[in-house]
């Protein structure tokens, strides 16, 4: 932070006005950290309020009058934030606060880091259509996300980053809806499931998230794949962007099943047949397969019902 190759921002949840006017910060609201420093063996923050006429902190909500009468003997000396936040020169709405009321009153903190940090970087713009999904993101395969193939040159770290665009601002009482990225180790080819997954990133609401592999090998291709929960039936927009102190090779990770064929069914009172043991099993709906030359082929069975468990 001082050396200026990151930039802080917290955020604050839900605050009741009753408590906002109390401790001096708004609730739902984003602040700059400015400053970062251990006094007296106390962590503190230097934080802005981005509104000119924003109110400041002002402390911990107070104790009650019972607490207080039991302290009354005791000499209560002003702590480094309180001496801190006496200085004159502290521009309006910025103020010191200690890294435990720092945890106890925001919700997010951000790290925004430089990308000048690293000597390469690789851009993919693309494109995400969700419009003609039947199932519920919670259950689908990867067979329909975008998967791209990265490896470098020499060992390093790597950084993922996938940035999500938007057409308009985005309403408060819009549903809230998810990214984040996987990484795989399967020599760059397009994954079907999510199982065997090197790397899970966690799942955000917000335009971003990051997702870092500390020790890429060299030569070693692997796939970067975005994923998504709740988001709405429409064309999504996004760019990964990866960033490494060696050489990046970034491009669309090859299918090894160019061809595909999609058919939709259903088991019914006539057509639910059970299991392989049950007599009635040659009632499942069944299909045939014919092409016309040799060639590997994968079977991929979904469903959005997670009380069946599903077999092919």
């Amino acid at each position: 932070h001082q050396y200026g190759d990151v930039l802080i921002t917290m955020g604050t949840g839900k605050i009741s006005s009753r408590t906002e006017r109390a401790i001096g910060l708004a609730g739902e609201h984003d602040y700059a950290v400015l400053d970062m420093r251990e006094v007296d063996g106390q962590k503190l923050m230097l934080v802005k309020n981005p509104w000119c006429e924003g109110m400041s902190w002002r402390g911990s909500i107070p104790r009650s009058p019972i607490d207080d009468q039991d302290d009354e003997d005791e000499e209560v000396l002003p702590s480094s934030r309180d001496l801190l936040n006496q200085d004159d020169k502290l521009t309006p709405g910025t103020f010191w606060i200690d890294l435990n009321s720092v945890m106890q009153y925001f919700e997010s903190i951000y790290l925004n880091w430089n990308p000048g940090l690293f000597n390469f970087r690789q851009d993919i713009h693309f494109a995400w259509d969700l419009s003609a999904s039947s199932l519920s993101s919670k259950y689908k395969s990867f067979s329909n996300n975008q998967q791209f193939r990265v490896s470098v040159v020499a060992p390093c770290t790597v950084w993922f980053l996938l940035s999500r665009h938007f057409k308009d601002g985005r309403e408060n009482d819009h549903p809230p809806e998810y990214i984040s990225l996987y990484l795989f180790d399967n020599d760059g080819a397009k994954v079907y499931l999510s199982d065997g997954a090197l790397h899970r990133g966690p799942f955000v609401d917000s335009p971003q998230t990051l997702l870092r592999l500390d020790n890429m090998e060299a030569g070693r291709k692997y796939t970067i794949v975005p994923v998504e929960q709740d988001l709405g039936p429409t064309v999504h927009t996004f760019t990964l962007s990866v960033f490494a102190e060696q050489r990046i090779a970034l491009d669309e990770a090859p299918n090894k099943y160019p061809c595909q064929k999609t058919i939709t069914a259903a088991w019914t009172d006539e057509t639910a047949g059970g299991n392989a043991h049950s007599p009635t099993y040659s009632q499942n709906p069944q299909f045939s397969i014919v092409v016309p030359a040799r060639t590997p082929i994968a079977l991929l069975l979904e469903t959005d019902v997670e009380q069946l468990h599903v077999h092919v």
